[in-house]
């Protein structure tokens, strides 16, 4: 199943992608979207992998990542969010529960 942010959902994109620029006013902290996705399969049971592409808007026709990155939630941090390229999808993959 496949669910997109929507407009000021998240100001997600003031902190993927943008390697070491400097935080920006308003920039949602690192720290709790860290924990958003980490606490996700507390709220969502079935969550088995979360996709996060740069992207300005997902209607763009040219939306296409030339390249894919695959980490497990244990991997992920504050400098991998920040390190999503224009042409990459990073995908981040949870523990299967049984």
């Amino acid at each position: 199943m496949v669910f997109t942010l929507t407009s000021r959902m998240c100001d997600c994109d003031s902190l993927i992608g943008r390697r070491n620029d400097a935080p920006v006013h308003g920039e949602i902290e690192a720290d709790a979207w860290l924990g958003w996705l980490r606490d996700m399969p507390d709220h969502v049971a079935n969550v088995s992998r979360v996709a996060v592409l740069r992207a300005w808007s997902p209607e763009d026709d040219d939306v296409v990542p030339s390249r894919a990155r695959g980490i497990g939630i244990g991997e992920l941090s504050e400098s991998v969010l920040r390190d999503v390229r224009d042409d990459t999808l990073l995908t981040i993959d949870y523990p299967r529960v049984v």
